[in-house]
């Protein structure tokens, strides 16, 4: 049923149809569920009759959009038209062009700096749809705010239609970003300085964040890396690499012999004292928190290369201490017992670094 301008009837009755539709179906009206489902929009036209005064809207009807090259097609009323004047002529179709402008991305600025135009009709067909001052639908804009589109459609009646896009704010240009503070190309292990920060901007459409991420403090090689991200998304990064040096461990001194492979024979039961330094850099450690572990491993006796008697046995406690008239630490280590077996004591600083001696029990 056509409802008329009041909300009367009195217009027109009866279904609306498509007489071909390009063989999408006959009845547009209990099509237009299906319509909708297959993803097409809703438009909106006008059915106006010949005698003054009446118009009726449709404004849920879902019809598909026509290409340039599909068939155009009529729209027509079934059954009796129950007009109030027999004087009446025959109902007309006016369908209007859409013009609808996209932007390609939904952000307050944008980093790819192009402004899209798409068209839609339901009548005869799109002939053109054109970005101004383009043979496209695309328009290329260069950096900027407040920036503007505006598309021009023409059907193939040679109606035209015309919508424009405000507002478009483009921006290309990654920020700009440095670290700032931070480690020296290298360090000494434990003595770790204060981590970097990130100093960025942008001009354009200003800064959305930066973060510094990265870094450490173990022996060896690492980087912070600072990125910084712009309002349209652009994307700058910065590193600092730098090395954290390994201590220096000398050692262990006398009586142990730390020739390559050798075997130092001692009594088993007899306390060996394991004598050694720490140096970070040109600095000596004597705090014995530098120290992370000593281990003794039973190990095959058939690996060494020779054997080295040890002629000075220590008969103090085990604990480890520093040495400040000898300017060393010594760990004494109690031998186990068991003549022919063999072992590997090993001294390893917090840093990682170790030094290892061989033993033989006799």
């Amino acid at each position: 049923m056509v409802v008329g301008e009041h909300g009367s009837s009195d217009g027109l009755a009866g279904a609306v149809v498509v007489p071909d539709r390009c063989g999408h179906g006959q009845q547009a009206l209990q099509d237009a569920d299906q319509d909708a489902a297959w993803g097409v929009s809703a438009v909106l036209f006008e059915i106006e009759l010949a005698f003054e005064g009446v118009k009726d809207r449709l404004d849920a009807l879902a019809q598909w959009f026509e290409e340039p090259a599909a068939c155009s097609f009529g729209f027509a009323l079934a059954g009796a038209a129950q007009q109030p004047d027999a004087g009446a002529g025959d109902a007309g179709l006016e369908v209007a062009v859409v013009v609808v402008l996209v932007r390609q991305q939904d952000l307050p600025w944008s980093g790819r700096g192009q402004g899209g135009v798409n068209c839609a009709h339901t009548g005869s067909g799109i002939q053109s749809c054109l970005a101004d001052g383009e043979t496209s639908d695309f328009k290329t804009l260069g950096e900027g705010a407040n920036q503007s589109v505006t598309g021009t459609a023409t059907d193939w009646a040679g109606n035209t239609a015309t919508d424009t896009a405000s507002g478009i704010n483009i921006d290309k240009t990654a920020p700009s970003v440095s670290l700032v503070g931070g480690p020296s190309p290298s360090y000494y292990f434990g003595n770790d300085p204060a981590a970097p920060t990130c100093d960025a901007s942008d001009a354009l459409s200003g800064l959305a964040s930066c973060v510094v991420s990265g870094g450490g403090t173990s022996v060896g090689q690492h980087a912070y890396t600072a990125t910084a991200t712009d309002n349209a998304g652009n994307i700058a990064a910065a590193t600092l690499s730098y090395e954290v040096l390994a201590w220096d461990l000398k050692g262990f001194y006398a009586p142990v012999d730390m020739g390559g492979g050798v075997w130092n024979t001692v009594k088993g039961g007899s306390t060996v004292p394991l004598k050694f330094e720490v140096f970070a850099g040109s600095t000596e450690l004597t705090s014995t928190s530098a120290i992370q572990s000593f281990k003794t491993t039973p190990v095959s006796c058939s690996s060494g290369t020779g054997e080295d008697a040890i002629d000075i046995l220590s008969t103090g406690g085990t604990i480890l201490r520093y040495d400040s008239t000898g300017g060393q630490f010594i760990q004494n280590w109690k031998t186990p017992t068991g003549a022919g077996s063999c072992y590997s004591a090993t001294m390893t600083s917090l840093d990682g670094s170790f030094i290892t001696a061989l033993f033989k029990i006799k």
